[in-house]
């Protein structure tokens, strides 16, 4: 009997979606499991990043667009993550890692990292997450190839 209660459990947590409308989450070092989808946004970056739109460099980052909305719980201990966001539907994905990121443009993805507040005049989301490791569960597109690098 307590194997079939323990098989049960672990078949209903598989199936929970990661980010449920309206669901909490903490700056990293949590790790936090996203849904949504993967897109291109191009925005003024340096030296004004956008206040002098003529001299400013446009440059192209990646969005995550949450399936369901999000809170961030800020940390009052941490300057660095000290606010608090609400309702939050899309994310500025930053890469982790030293490999190049491959995007599945436009395709529904599970995104796995870090959330973090603003760290650079370039995050023009509030709340960005570290990527740490992306999956695509639009299984019956092909992935291509996006920007490899910020």
């Amino acid at each position: 009997m307590k194997n079939f209660l323990l098989s049960f459990m672990l078949i209903y947590l598989s199936n929970i979606p990661p980010a449920i409308s309206g669901q909490t989450l903490s700056y990293g070092p949590t790790q936090n499991t996203l849904r949504g989808s993967i897109f291109i946004r191009s925005v003024y970056g340096p030296p004004n990043f956008g206040e002098n739109p003529k001299m400013d460099k446009k440059v192209n980052i990646i969005i995550l667009v949450l399936e369901r909305p999000i809170n961030v719980r800020g940390d009052s201990q941490n300057p660095v993550n000290a606010n608090s966001f609400y309702d939050i539907s899309s994310l500025q994905l930053i890469n982790f890692s030293n490999k190049p990121l491959y995007f599945c443009l436009g395709q529904r993805v599970n995104v796995t990292g870090q959330l973090l507040e603003i760290q650079n005049n370039i995050n023009i989301t509030g709340v960005s997450m570290g990527v740490i490791k992306i999956i695509s569960i639009s299984s019956n597109l092909k992935c291509r190839v996006g920007i490899r690098s910020f």
